[in-house]
């Protein structure tokens, strides 16, 4: 079994330096894990790496690499059984535990999910009160954009059924976030899953090269990434548009992949995508425009959009003002702007730190895996408003849209 805690984690159970091993190909095999605090108490995430299936652990007591090997497969017997995802989770896991190796995190995409899972597992043990069980299974039926927007325990059982070891089918299902396994997808998504309801063409292009608003006008916004010094920011012009087009105009000029959940804060009001935020979505954000929330005078208006709930980016978002639309011109655009967005999944404002330090100091401990895995290079300073500009008309290349 290989099990792959944070570094901080590592250290706190006295685990020597972790190795470097590939995506176990046994679902039930390869286990990520992270500690957090919640109420003054603390608490572990563990999560399957292939499928973001997690579950829950209280982190006291736990002082070694081996205490806590034991502590999660117990838990996890437990767990699975509890939620009928193995009929004998005994059997299956003791087929599989022969060797515990602690090994460093597999995929990033993995570790900012678990970001948002602990997001998430903050607000239901400390303001609801659920229990340790209630929030695992709560997490577990989260869609996360790493899985197409698949839940985890649907993508867990799917894996399973595919495994040969547990005496199921001899298909093996893909996790789309596992870049060691060459399987063809088909048409309608991984394992034959169905698209959801909403989806649509995630390659759709606007029908003319010059995209006029369709009143005639523009709204121009500042988007500034909050708590960052220099200040990245961004200054658009969009048409009437809906806030969750709003949502993709701002992840395209910030340079964000869309890979996280996000929300609005207007007027102490929560504006979301009801698919993507089942239990508490506050105003549906796929049908608010923006002439339903903005002011009909000059004065200043400003408002808040986050992204990943985990790293918790915070943008303050001015209007500053409706704009006649140019002809020739075409839109949304990125007028101007300042300063490379942050990668994704680097840890939120105090990550996106110790990154640049890192990354500018080649006898940093972590300067080379750093510059490995952001593709060999990072110029913090550069931005082009007019590949921004080009992006958000187009939208993304494989653009998802839920």
């Amino acid at each position: 079994m290989i099990i792959r805690p944070t570094a901080k984690f590592g250290a706190k159970l006295k685990i020597g330096p972790l190795e470097s091993l590939p995506l176990h190909p046994n679902p039930l095999d390869d286990w990520s894990a992270t500690l957090f605090t919640a109420n003054r108490r603390q608490y572990l995430l563990v999560t399957n790496t292939r499928s973001l299936y997690s579950y829950l652990l209280e982190g006291k007591g736990l002082t070694s690499g081996r205490k806590f090997a034991d502590a999660l497969i117990e838990s996890l017997c437990d767990a699975l059984e509890r939620e009928g995802v193995v009929d004998n989770a005994a059997s299956a896991i003791e087929s599989v535990e022969r060797e515990v190796r602690f090994a460093k995190a597999h995929d990033r995409s993995v570790t900012g999910s678990m970001n948002d899972m602990i997001f998430h597992a903050k607000a239901d043990l400390v303001e609801d009160g659920q229990t340790l069980q209630e929030t695992h299974s709560r997490l577990n039926r989260i869609p996360f954009s790493p899985l197409k927007f698949r839940r985890p325990i649907e993508v867990f059982r799917s894996l399973l059924a595919g495994n040969p070891a547990l005496g199921a089918s001899a298909t093996k299902p893909a996790f789309v976030g596992d870049k060691t396994m060459n399987i063809k997808k088909s048409k309608t998504g991984n394992s034959g899953a169905k698209t959801p309801a909403k989806a649509k063409s995630a390659t759709s292009k606007p029908k003319s090269k010059s995209a006029m608003p369709s009143n005639g006008l523009t709204y121009q916004f500042k988007v500034t990434l909050a708590g960052v010094n220099p200040p990245i920011w961004r200054r658009i012009q969009v048409g009437d548009i809906s806030l969750d087009r709003l949502h993709e105009c701002i992840q395209t000029a910030m340079g964000w992949l869309n890979c996280h959940l996000h929300q609005f804060i207007i007027n102490r009001e929560y504006y979301g995508d009801p698919q993507l935020l089942e239990d508490d979505p506050g105003i549906d954000s796929t049908k608010t425009k923006l002439s339903d929330i903005l002011p009909m005078g000059k004065r200043r208006f400003a408002f808040v959009y986050i992204y990943d709930f985990g790293d918790s980016w915070e943008h303050e978002v001015v209007f500053e003002g409706i704009l006649p639309a140019e002809s020739g011109k075409r839109y949304p655009m990125c007028v101007e702007g300042a300063r490379a967005c942050p990668p994704e999944d680097c840890g939120g404002i105090w990550g996106y730190e110790e990154f640049l330090t890192a990354i500018a100091n080649p006898d940093h401990d972590e300067h080379v895996d750093l510059l490995e895995w952001c593709g060999g290079s990072w110029d913090a300073e550069k931005f082009d408003p007019a590949l921004a500009t080009k992006k958000m008309i187009r939208r993304k290349p494989k653009w998802l849209k839920y």
